[in-house]
């Protein structure tokens, strides 16, 4: 069977020689397997199109059971992610969750579109490396079923507070003066206890952007603004414990990221 399909290469590894297989993120097929027969050889047609983080259209046949790559044509390059190794380590981590958060032979058109939104926003300096990574961290935790509630504390349902907390564990808001009345009021459990040490402190201001990056429309996503750099911190560090402490699982490139960042400090 032979099929066209746009696609966007969030993997690939290196087969023999000249080959490659490639994983493509596609909106109705869901994360596929591809072999490239060829493409690595500097005279092959489909070079440019089989480029790791290349967005583009691709012709597929199906034989023993097997996706094999007939041709292929260049969308959207995304060159601009190469211009420093910070920019291209934080795609390796936004592909990886791509890969992570999706599934085959199913539609994954809005993990597709978010993370061609966040390859855009990095390749062209849009948006902070920051800011895009945290976005796209709350939106994968939305899209991926782990939306926290927000619109208002777990207990008194107050909207908004000079200060709340996000339990991470829980998917929920706490006002600080709920927090304080239920430490003095209730013996904590071991449990408890555990799930306490991830509640993490956010500010009126990084709450409304916490809701507006995963309620907003995808093409919106990243049109809003943060006060400054403290509360660009608070943002990412929430962004990052949530979803990881729900996937239960860490990355090495996004290790590799933060090594990176910390050499240039």
């Amino acid at each position: 069977m032979h099929y066209t399909t746009d696609g966007l290469v969030i993997r690939e590894v290196n087969v023999g020689e000249n080959d490659k297989l490639l994983t493509l993120l596609t909106p109705d097929r869901g994360k596929m397997s591809v072999m490239a027969k060829g493409t690595r050889s500097v005279k092959s047609k489909m070079l440019g199109a089989t480029q790791l983080y290349t967005y583009g259209n691709y012709e597929i046949y199906e034989k023993n059971d097997y996706n094999w790559l007939k041709s292929g044509s260049i969308i959207e390059g995304f060159f601009g992610l190469r211009n420093d190794i910070e920019t291209l380590s934080l795609a390796a981590y936004i592909a990886d969750l791509a890969a992570e958060l999706t599934g085959e032979e199913t539609p994954e058109s809005e993990m597709l579109r978010m993370t061609l939104n966040a390859f855009y926003a990095l390749a062209n300096g849009k948006k902070s490396r920051d800011m895009v990574k945290a976005v796209y961290e709350l939106r994968s935790a939305s899209i991926s079923g782990f939306m926290p509630e927000l619109s208002g504390c777990r207990y008194c349902h107050r909207a908004d507070a000079e200060r709340m907390y996000l339990d991470v564990m829980n998917g929920r808001v706490i006002c600080s003066e709920c927090m304080m009345k239920r430490s003095a009021s209730v013996k904590v459990t071991a449990e408890e206890a555990e799930h306490r040490s991830i509640l993490l402190p956010i500010n009126a201001s990084v709450l409304a952007a916490v809701r507006y990056a995963v309620n907003a429309p995808m093409q919106r996503m990243l049109a809003f603004e943060l006060k400054g750099d403290e509360e660009m911190t608070m943002f990412s560090k929430l962004a990052e414990e949530y979803l990881l402490n729900h996937l239960e699982r860490g990355f090495s490139s996004l290790e590799f990221y933060k090594s990176l960042l910390s050499l240039g400090e």
